[in-house]
């Protein structure tokens, strides 16, 4: 039968999959027909107009074979922390470093595939824990005049494909883990990258679970009292979230203040039992008395956290809650003067608050990993921003690596299999053609990411004769 349905331009993965007669093995897929089977993100029939096809490999889920890799490293930032090691080698073996040493000590067959990055810098494989991959359609500029954004939501299906693109921008420019925060499309890409049919990063997909009148996406389903947000977070969960978001205050991009608590301690207490039943994590958006209700609740990490208490930095501290707080949005935002006045005069009392509680939080030794809250203000391919933010204000260079990678896999819970280039950890490293430690700016420009692999997959190759 003729299909006369209209296509959008397929993702072209041939160069991806070794295969010998791909053109033979190509199809069209129905996306009314995938709902849950595929993307899992529960797109309904009347969500996706009329019939939009993708073209997959039927059967194949593009899997490159495993193959011996060595990477010469004329400097290796291992994000341990420890100094750069000089002239050594990487050896890769099953999607896993193996050995890393002097090259003399390194054995090679001589079928290993050789990445030459004599001349430059290898690091371990960034990570942004705060990103918004779907919130490419949202128009800063259309929020209204009580700082809340627009409730209708934008094409569903081409918001998916966006939300890819965006991933996408975010593994060329070398982070190859990224927690993504709202958004049932984000899932639909993580589901998609999972199995083989796009190539992306690692994604977390964490779901939102917030009260009526309170921060957050107005979803229709907001949950208020102890028995709503316990049923709403297990909804969550049994959805396929990995993380559990709730907001423990108000914010700039939102109603109200920023300062006032938006869940009572027995709430988070609720929602922090039932995700951590289920082996899961959670996050708060939280300021001030919001971060102290978080912590007490045991919330495990704490994103951005402007005028926080000294005495809840020092039970931080005390309990290993981790701390993400996304400088660079507040300053961008705090910038950006065609905002509507509450939400830019919300942004800059935030700012005002934010890099003194950043600051002892640092001095006090709470664990801080890097995250952007990027989508909406700052591009997804500039992430890397954040690292000049932490610098700015106290971090080292070094510091603020270990943020974007070592400390950031703490956070997933993956510190054991991710986060540094150590031996027995999976092969995700990145090639930069200058000194991160001596000009950590360096790293927001794509150009200067000469490579990056993920799990010995090497998805972008700009050295000089590769």
């Amino acid at each position: 039968m003729e299909d006369n349905a209209p296509k959008l331009p397929y993702f072209d993965i041939s160069h991806l999959c070794h295969m010998s007669s791909f053109e033979d093995d190509l199809a069209s897929i129905e996306l009314k027909n995938f709902r849950h089977e595929f993307f899992g993100c529960g797109l309904s029939r009347a969500a996706v107009s009329n019939r939009i096809h993708i073209r997959v490999i039927v059967g194949v889920w593009c899997e490159q074979e495993m193959q011996t890799i060595v990477v010469r490293c004329g400097r290796l930032v291992d994000g341990t922390g420890r100094p750069p090691a000089e002239n050594v080698a990487i050896l890769i073996e099953a999607g896993r470093i193996a050995k890393i040493g002097a090259e003399s000590a390194v054995k090679v067959s001589s079928e290993a595939r050789v990445v030459d990055a004599s001349d430059e810098t290898v690091m371990p494989g960034l990570m942004d824990l705060h990103v918004h991959l779907d919130a490419v359609h949202i128009d800063p500029k259309k929020i209204d005049a009580r700082g809340v954004l627009p409730e209708e939501p934008p094409d569903p299906a081409a918001t998916a494909l966006y939300a890819y693109r965006n991933a996408r921008n975010m593994l060329e420019a070398g982070f190859t883990t990224v927690r993504n925060f709202a958004g049932h499309y984000g899932y639909a890409v993580k589901k998609a990258i999972e199995h083989g049919l796009f190539v992306g990063p690692r994604i977390f997909h964490g779901e939102w679970v917030s009260p009526t009148a309170g921060h957050g996406p107005i979803t229709g389903d907001e949950a208020d009292g102890v028995d709503e947000v316990r049923k709403r977070t297990r909804q969550r969960l049994k959805a396929g979230a990995d993380w559990i978001k709730t907001p423990a205050s108000g914010g700039a991009a939102g109603p109200g203040d920023w300062r006032r608590a938006n869940y009572t301690l027995e709430e988070l207490k609720a929602i922090v039992e039932e995700a951590h039943g289920a082996k899961r994590r959670v996050a708060t958006h939280a300021h001030s008395r919001g971060v102290t209700l978080a912590v007490e609740a045991g919330i495990d990490d704490i994103e951005h956290g402007a005028e926080m208490e000294d005495r809840t930095i020092q039970m931080m501290k005390e309990k290993g809650t981790f701390y993400v707080p996304t400088l660079a949005v507040y300053a961008w935002m705090a910038q950006e003067s065609w905002l509507p006045e509450p939400i830019l005069s919300k942004s800059r009392e935030i700012t005002k608050e934010h890099i003194p509680s950043f600051k002892k939080a640092l001095e006090a030794g709470v664990k801080i990993g890097l995250g952007t809250d990027n989508g909406m203000f700052i591009p997804h391919n500039q992430s890397a921003v954040e690292l000049e933010c932490l610098v700015k204000n106290g971090m080292t260079e070094m510091q603020a690596i270990v943020a974007a990678t070592k400390t950031a896999a703490e956070v997933l819970g993956l510190e054991a299999s991710l986060g540094t280039i150590q031996e027995g950890k999976i092969a995700d490293l990145i090639v930069v053609n200058d000194n991160p430690l001596s000009n950590i700016s360096m790293l927001r420009k794509p150009e200067n990411i000469l490579l990056v692999m993920k799990e010995e997959q090497i998805i972008v190759e700009r050295l000089a004769g590769s």
